[in-house]
């Protein structure tokens, strides 16, 4: 299992295309910290108020719960084997990791306990 899941967020403008603007320091932050790195992209529009922080930190936490259940709870399943024993995905620790904009975000997504809840998984019909 790894040692942590690092939510990460960018900025206004780099924040979109994170794997682009941001892949080679997160790759590194990932095997230097043995963690997963969860980067969420950060939809920025003109049509709606662009710096909501509210509505943009509800988006993010929609993507990043989504993309933790169906990417990372199914990398690791329900347990990993740590070596000295089992231990649930669940109870790695989950740190929030922001650049500008996405560090504004995910303070207010710390803030709010409406999305302080853990990403479960997701049961998939039969």
């Amino acid at each position: 299992l790894p040692s942590s899941v690092i939510h990460f967020v960018g900025g206004t403008f780099f924040g979109s295309y994170p794997r682009t603007y941001y892949g080679p320091f997160l790759e590194r932050l990932a095997k230097r910290t043995n963690s997963v790195v969860v980067a969420t992209p950060v939809p920025v529009t003109l049509r709606d108020d662009p710096l909501n922080h509210e509505l943009l930190g509800r988006r993010i936490w929609r993507s990043f719960v989504r993309t933790y259940g169906e990417v990372v709870l199914d990398e690791y399943g329900e347990y990993g084997d740590t070596g000295e024993g089992t231990r649930k995905i669940e109870n790695v620790p989950v740190v929030g990791l922001g650049h500008s904009l996405g560090a504004r975000i995910l303070t207010v997504l710390d803030s709010n306990p409406d999305l302080k809840r853990p990403p479960r998984r997701r049961r998939r019909p039969p």
